[in-house]
């Protein structure tokens, strides 16, 4: 692959990359990150020459991709364990010899999952094909959650363990041992005080992004029932931190789903906080569960066919030059 390719998939990794206050990582940044100079990262994403090895290794840690992508313009070259995982799912021969992981240090479960595919995940796993344990498999669960496999998912988050008769019984992770990535507090020091601050969204990596994205997309209350996300305080309006990432990304579905799980309360402030983002369904949910259905909030409501209807159905009067 030409040093053109990988230069362009360089620079739109690095395009991608947002920092806190949603900044982009700039070349000169990015230069710090594996010591080179700003010019030497202009070079190379201008399809100038190669990086040494380190600081390849340093690109593919902090991008969170393979160094194979990073040498052939962000493609996957094709191995013969991934040709066997993309053809017809009628063709695969269960009996031909599978080597794990591949020339690219893939598995099985990594092209599964790299394709979304179902079905074959299925036919994997009854023929226990997969070599990795399934146990807490962060990229497991948050394909799973995509895929609303409320019942595998089940599979992948408890084990057994022997109780004090000798029997088996089965035991949630989620109430032992296991974590689900957390938008939680954590402790640091100040000097010798204790701090404590909430992780942000954009200080995970990427693994954790994935399932945090899969879970905001999720439509099963079965899956949300399990997660372990408690809310920020003990006041009825209080909610957790993934609520308010619904409410910034327009999410009625996981917004709707805590509101009903804690009996809660929706206030100004869950409104302000919608319209903030543009949240439009989600600002017009809490406008209709909320004690807050006044003039001026409704004029907030990015719908201007809604706020007619409402207006007319609230009674309250609209200035016909504003009108729609």
């Amino acid at each position: 692959m030409g040093t053109m390719e990988n230069g362009k998939y360089l620079r739109k990794l690095r395009e991608k990359k947002v920092l806190k206050g949603n900044i982009k990582l700039s070349q000169a940044q990015l230069g710090k990150v594996i010591g080179v100079t700003r010019q030497t990262i202009c070079d190379h994403e201008g399809g100038e020459g190669y990086f040494y090895a380190e600081k390849y290794l340093k690109l593919s840690k902090y991008f969170d991709v393979s160094i194979d992508k990073l040498l052939h313009g962000g493609k996957n070259r094709e191995t013969e364990l991934r040709k066997f995982v993309k053809q017809p799912i009628d063709d695969i021969d269960l009996n031909e010899t599978i080597v794990q992981p591949d020339s690219q240090g893939k598995t099985l479960l990594d092209y599964v999952i790299e394709f979304n595919d179902f079905e074959k995940f299925e036919l994997f796993y009854d023929k226990r094909l997969f070599v990795e344990t399934l146990h807490n498999n962060l990229e497991l669960m948050s394909f799973l959650v995509r895929k609303n496999k409320f019942e595998f998912l089940k599979k992948v988050i408890e084990y057994n363990v022997e109780s004090s008769n000798g029997s088996l019984k089965k035991v949630f992770v989620v109430k032992k041992k296991f974590e689900f990535p957390f938008l939680d507090k954590v402790l640091y020091f100040d000097g010798e005080k204790p701090v404590y601050r909430w992780v942000e969204y954009y200080e995970l990596d990427k693994r954790h992004k994935r399932f945090f994205d899969s879970i905001l997309n999720c439509k099963s209350k079965e899956i949300l029932d399990m997660l372990p996300y408690e809310r920020i305080g003990e006041k009825q309006n209080d909610y957790p931190k993934i609520f308010y990432m619904a409410l910034e990304r327009n999410i009625v579905f996981i917004v709707e789903y805590y509101f009903m799980k804690y009996d809660g309360l929706l206030t100004q402030f869950h409104f302000d906080y919608a319209i903030k983002y543009n949240s439009t369904k989600v600002a017009i949910y809490i406008f209709k569960n909320a004690d807050i259905q006044s003039p001026e909030n409704l004029k907030q409501i990015n719908n201007p066919l809604y706020i007619k209807e409402m207006s007319e159905e609230l009674g309250f009067k609209t200035d016909e030059k504003t009108e729609i």
